[in-house]
């Protein structure tokens, strides 16, 4: 019978002879032809883009935001019954003995976007009140059609959540950096992925920039709703069955002072942010700044985008300032605060500071011992905190916030060496380039623990917050994990849990240049530590003397590397395996450091620089698009997001050529400054998208990887800096 079923199938897929022939008249070419955007993302009567939404008050109300082109729109709510079906149709009695007739239905309220599609998009909201702390629900929208109807009918199916218990109870939230691009392919996995560690989250995070298209034209809004409709699409019942709770980005914004005109229908956050003069709201960060308690959270967003995205709006910096202060200093304030903004207090990539952030806002953090700052924008990972707050004797904990950057879809910056973070008084932890990530965060009365998890669903980073006693201010200790905490615990009977560190003499250095690694095993023990760049093995395991294990490299190639040390235990009865936490290390090309990156795109590059010139005036800030024209001498512009354009001079004339077969490929180039070409002996490094594929003198660099056909930019080593000039390769 199996077999027989199996033939039948492979019947059913196979293709008509007509699907071959060019011009056929049912030929499959037809249904592979990609549908339209505007048709896909199109409203019709069945609502889509449903989403929990946080309320001032989530133990006794619940706000839901959907999409449809209902006229009349409405919601209903029960406590979630045993059964739906045939026990409501036909007046059956459920086990539980749910009364039906107590479905209460809720007129909604309606805002309209017009996306430029030849169609408009109503937004609808309704705000479930009276609910009771701790109870499960079920709730479905629809419109003023029978929602009970057949055949069809224009209501969603019933889903449930929980209301949030009162008071500071046990429960876990996830927290997301940038998704922007890739929207409909790389990203669903990782919000997928998330729900699968944690199915009974009660919140998601998204730390700014949610979708990539700004702009207000015609063209840019189109992208626009086909990118929302992607980033629903990736969510998918996640949201309607958890709290969605989100901060925006400078990619939410259509300009340095306005935001998206998609923001606010599609998120009606609290409206309990900072005030206008009049007391009321204060519209340029309506429901982009506003706070959230539960459970024994407090949950801050701020907005810094009118802050770091262009001049500075002084009137929403000093208003949101004051604010955030104002919800420190709340003596209503839970034990656990999570402040979540888009721009970094200390930057991962490039050359990017965000100081006006760092200056207003971080002596606040500080003062008023917020627990964790959640943060994207750099698209790499990143996780540290101040100098002050580290361990006096255990380099493993520290004793004040946390600041994390993480990237959750598949847009990749540099890492940068961490020079933001040093040079502000702030210690980078672990970091990361080229990685998707989630972060999984569980709260308890005395503890907070969290984890960042690849996409892939394997443990990459994590730490413990330990806050024993009553009330927001008391003492507390942040410890690294040098282990998956979702791990069953490990085989090894009575062994002796082990702790690893690992740290460098220079965390940068020059191509060539040795690295020397040492790793401490505390208690000492007896064994080897096997030092790993990534996934990779750094040679052989390193004998431990006295509890150290020291090793030395050269070849380590230009980029950053994340290194990380292993202890194996010479006797697994006594003493248990560690692995330290992630130590990075930037090795540069030669004698340059690499320029800033901009914003551009997927990925933009530095502008070129000339060998005279005066520097020009900053240019106007830009959006992203084409990478900035040539600039003048002296440092390298910076470009893209919003930043500076770098001082334009002469050309550079530059060409390479590329002989050989794949297996032995020689790369040849030659650069000339107006009548001054470079010499021979000039180091450069060719890369695309962050990766190096040759290296070495101009003359002939030395392939790293196989070179194919394409566009390519080439870094060169000249006049004590780093020019940038793009080259393709056909």
């Amino acid at each position: 019978m199996l077999r027989r079923a199996l033939s039948v199938c492979a019947l059913a897929v196979a293709l008509p002879a007509t699907a071959l022939v060019p011009g056929g008249i049912a030929s499959a070419a037809a249904d592979d032809t990609p549908r339209p955007a505007i048709e896909r993302y199109a409203p019709s009567a069945v609502p889509d883009r449903v989403a929990l939404i946080p309320t001032e008050d989530p133990a006794r109300s619940q706000r839901v935001s959907w999409r449809s082109n209902a006229t009349a729109p409405k919601a209903q709510i029960i406590e979630a019954p045993a059964a739906f079906g045939d026990t409501m149709m036909d007046r059956l009695t459920p086990i539980d003995g749910t009364d039906y007739t107590r479905i209460v239905t809720v007129e909604a309220t309606t805002s309209t976007v017009d996306p430029r599609t030849g169609y408009t998009n109503r937004y609808h909201a309704v705000e479930f009140r009276d609910l009771k702390p701790g109870t499960r629900y079920a709730y479905r929208v629809g419109d003023g059609t029978d929602p009970n109807g057949w055949p069809v009918t224009n209501w969603t199916a019933w889903e449930d959540f929980t209301t949030a218990e009162t008071g500071l109870r046990d429960f876990s939230f996830v927290y997301f950096g940038d998704a922007q691009n890739y929207i409909d392919s790389a990203v669903p996995r990782v919000f997928h992925q998330a729900v699968l560690d944690r199915p009974k989250a009660k919140l998601m995070i998204h730390a700014g920039d949610l979708v990539n298209q700004t702009g207000v034209s015609d063209a840019n809004l189109q992208i626009q709703e086909k990118e929302w409709g992607e980033w629903y699409g990736a969510a998918g019942y996640n949201n309607q069955t958890r709290n969605v709770l989100a901060t925006p980005g400078n990619h939410e914004y259509n300009s340095s002072t306005a935001i998206t005109a998609f923001w606010k229908p599609q998120f009606p956050f609290p409206a309990n942010g900072p005030r206008a003069a009049d007391g009321s709201p204060l519209e340029a960060v309506r429901q982009s700044a506003y706070y959230v308690d539960y459970q024994g959270v407090r949950y801050i967003s701020l907005d810094s985008s009118p802050l770091q995205n262009g001049p500075v709006q002084n009137d929403v910096l000093v208003a949101q300032t004051r604010w955030f202060e104002d919800v420190l200093s709340d003596p209503r304030r839970p034990k656990w605060t999570v402040v979540t903004f888009h721009h970094p207090v200390y930057a991962g990539t490039s050359s990017r500071n965000n100081r006006i952030v760092r200056d207003n806002w971080n002596p606040l953090i500080d003062r008023y011992k917020v627990d964790l700052v959640l943060q994207g924008h750099d698209h790499v990972y990143n996780r540290g905190n101040q100098v002050k707050d580290d361990d006096a004797t255990d380099p493993t904990k520290s004793h004040g916030a946390v600041y994390s950057i993480s990237v959750s879809g598949g847009k990749m910056y540099e890492l940068n060496a961490g020079a933001n973070w040093s040079d502000n008084g702030a210690r980078r932890r672990v970091a990361a380039e080229n990685i998707q990530l989630y972060q999984l965060i569980d709260v308890s009365s005395d503890t907070l623990t969290y984890q960042a998890r690849l996409a892939n669903g394997r443990f990459f980073d994590g730490y413990r917050v330990s806050k024993p006693g009553a009330g927001w201010d008391v003492a507390k200790t942040v410890t690294d994990l040098d282990r998956d905490p979702d791990a069953a615990p490990a085989e090894h009977g009575d062994a002796q849990p082990t702790r690893t560190t690992l740290a460098a003499a220079r965390s940068v250095v020059n191509e060539g240049e040795a690295v020397v690694l040492e790793a401490r095993v505390a208690p000492s023990a007896a064994g080897s530590v096997q030092f790993l760049d990534g996934a990779n093995a750094l040679g052989a395991p390193v004998a431990l003397d006295g509890g150290v294990a020291s090793y030395r490299t050269s070849v380590l190639a230009a980029g950053g590397h994340a290194l990380t040390a292993a202890f194996l235990p010479a006797d697994g009865a006594r003493f248990a395996p560690s692995s330290s936490t992630g130590l990075f290390v930037d090795v540069r090309n030669g004698q340059g450091v690499p320029g800033p990156k901009g914003d551009k795109g997927d990925r933009g590059d530095p502008g070129e620089k000339g060998d005279t010139g005066d520097p020009g005036t900053n240019g106007t800030n830009g959006r992203d698009g084409a990478a900035g024209p040539i600039g003048p001498v002296g440092a390298a512009g910076a470009k893209g997001e919003k930043g500076e354009r770098g001082p334009a001079g002469r050309d550079a004339l530059v060409t390479c050529k590329v002989t050989g077969s794949s297996s032995a490929q020689r790369v040849t180039c030659s650069v000339t400054f107006g009548a001054r070409a470079a010499s021979s002996r000039t180091r450069a490094r060719l890369v695309r998208n962050g990766r190096t594929y040759a290296q070495g003198r101009i003359s002939s660099l030395k392939p790293t990887r196989t070179i194919a056909r394409g566009r390519y930019t080439l870094r060169i080593a000249y006049g004590g800096a780093v020019v940038a000039a793009r080259v393709a390769v056909r």
